[in-house]
């Protein structure tokens, strides 16, 4: 995935092994899992929560498979994980209660899940995503609009007004060869719009 050596760059500049990373609709826990296996931050600094309570299962038994065979050390990791990873609607989120209950966040990460809803609902889940206070906002979206998807452009102003700046942006997209112009029309289409955003918290607000 493009996106993945942006996230671990991130990681190891602004928090190095010990810093705390939630993932908001965190689905199976591919990108916790690749966390635990890459960037050095531990289990019980990983925090993913997700609409879904299966996939919340789900995403626990992706996190213990490969650790130590040791109990001790099994039994450490399952209670961290019965503790971080959480079943989380967010449109009924309370972002201050969120921060209450994780303490202080380095970066929060949001992987394709703002397109999931209208504009209607965007601006008030944006607002209670910046009251967790996460230092940084790791986001991939697609700008188009399709079907159930609703891509935006204006989003990084919409942070920016809860005191996120955008610090970084990257387009993601794969190159499209010659002979495959046609699969513009196709689902994959989004591909060449796919984007990241990185924001940085404003401290002064």
């Amino acid at each position: 995935n493009p996106a993945s050596a942006h996230l671990l760059n991130l990681v190891h500049r602004v928090t190095g092994d010990r810093g705390t990373v939630i993932d908001i609709g965190c689905g199976y826990g591919e990108w916790l899992r690749f966390l635990r296996d890459h960037s050095g931050v531990t289990l019980d600094r990983l925090f993913g929560a997700d609409i879904h309570q299966g996939r919340v299962d789900v995403a626990k038994t992706l996190l213990l498979d490969g650790l130590d065979s040791d109990a001790n050390k099994l039994r450490t990791a399952t209670k961290a994980l019965d503790q971080n990873l959480f079943q989380l609607d967010l449109l009924a989120m309370d972002g201050i209660a969120v921060k209450a209950e994780l303490g202080p966040i380095d970066i929060l990460c949001l992987m394709a899940i703002t397109g999931c809803f209208s504009d209607d609902q965007i601006a008030g889940i944006i607002a209670q995503i910046a009251r967790v206070g996460a230092r940084y906002i790791f986001q991939t979206t697609v700008l188009e609009r399709w079907g159930m998807w609703c891509g935006r452009e204006n989003e990084p102003e919409m942070f920016a007004s809860h005191g996120y700046n955008l610090v970084e942006r990257h387009w993601l997209g794969i190159p499209l060869p010659e002979d495959l112009v046609g699969a513009l029309a196709i689902p994959g289409k989004h591909w060449p719009n796919w984007c990241l955003f990185i924001y940085e918290r404003d401290e002064a607000t």
